[in-house]
């Protein structure tokens, strides 16, 4: 399940499910520039694999369950699962994209994605959620699209996500003024953010 994209596929290759919607509100820490691992206040970051695809599903999964219920009932709509592995899947074989999980000890706590210059997904696990880790990933998410010399990112999260859009706002993104059905029933709308990519 990837949560940048709940709607049809926008011009960057991103999935439909709200992904970049669920986010920790956690302390701001900030995270060191790193390469394809990194260990930050006892959490590891690794650069995930298209063997990692139900793992990062796993992640997208517990979130969106416990964060969209206000928005998606659970008794009124079933999850999508088979088209949110298969975005997964999509994503973590995109040769212009990257996805990270964030480990505590052996346990899978979060995970990030980027390609086309949009931060196309961001999950904390629901038990996990305020402690950082939402707000290192995501600026794992940023130093890496500067690195490939996007000068503005973009992301697409539910409107009624206002966890997801505080924790946005407080780190500098804006509203495009664009917006998008989400595919899934009740159909949702999406809006965009867009922010710098420097670290402010």
């Amino acid at each position: 399940m990837r949560d940048s994209d709940l709607a049809a596929a926008t011009d960057a290759k991103t999935a439909p499910w709200p992904l970049v919607s669920l986010v920790n509100a956690g302390a701001g820490q900030k995270l060191c520039c790193f390469l394809n691992r990194s260990t930050f206040f006892g959490v590891r970051v690794v650069r995930a694999t298209v063997e990692d695809a139900e793992l990062c599903f796993g992640i997208a999964h517990a979130a969106a369950v416990a964060g969209f219920q206000h928005v998606f009932p659970p008794d009124l709509y079933e999850f999508p699962g088979d088209a949110i592995r298969a975005d997964w899947i999509s994503a973590l074989t995109d040769p212009d994209g990257e996805t990270y999980i964030a480990f505590e000890d052996d346990e899978a706590v979060g995970v990030v994605s980027v390609g086309h210059g949009v931060l196309q997904t961001l999950y904390v696990m629901p038990e996990f959620w305020s402690r950082g880790i939402g707000s290192m990933l995501h600026d794992r998410a940023l130093d890496r699209l500067r690195e490939v010399n996007v000068q503005e990112a973009r992301l697409w999260t539910l409107t009624d996500n206002h966890r997801a859009r505080a924790f946005y706002e407080k780190r500098g993104w804006s509203l495009t003024g664009r917006t998008r059905v989400v595919p899934f029933p009740p159909h949702p709308i999406d809006v965009e953010y867009a922010r710098s990519t420097l670290r402010s």
